[in-house]
């Protein structure tokens, strides 16, 4: 997909570790997530300590509608390619969202643990 017309992208750069099965499986999975994504680069290391990866995946979006046809006005019929693009877009999955609990307050030596 290129950038067109009200269509933008952001880059997202992280690191990956894990077995080299895992690296390629999370690497092949992001084309099947929503939003749109693409892998645009990944540079994958093998030591005796595993695989890491450095990834960069382009996240493409667009801004909502600004305007909603009215509901009385007939919805028109859509066209193949509509079609098409609504049937990848409906089949792709959402990421996973994990809630978090409030930490009690107080002192730690360590603030990233």
């Amino acid at each position: 997909a290129v950038p067109g017309e009200g269509m933008f992208n952001v880059d997202i750069t992280f690191g990956l570790e894990g077995t080299p099965v895992q690296v390629v499986s999370y690497l092949n999975s992001i084309k099947n997530l929503a939003p749109v994504s693409t892998v645009e680069k990944a540079k994958v290391n093998q030591s005796a300590l595993g695989t890491r990866a450095e990834v960069t995946v382009r996240v493409y979006y667009s801004a909502f509608p600004q305007k909603l046809p009215s509901l009385t006005e007939a919805v028109r019929e859509l066209t193949e390619e509509e079609r098409t693009i609504l049937n990848r877009l409906s089949a792709l999955s959402l990421p996973a969202f994990t809630d978090l609990e409030a930490q009690p307050a107080g002192v730690r030596e360590n603030p990233f643990d």
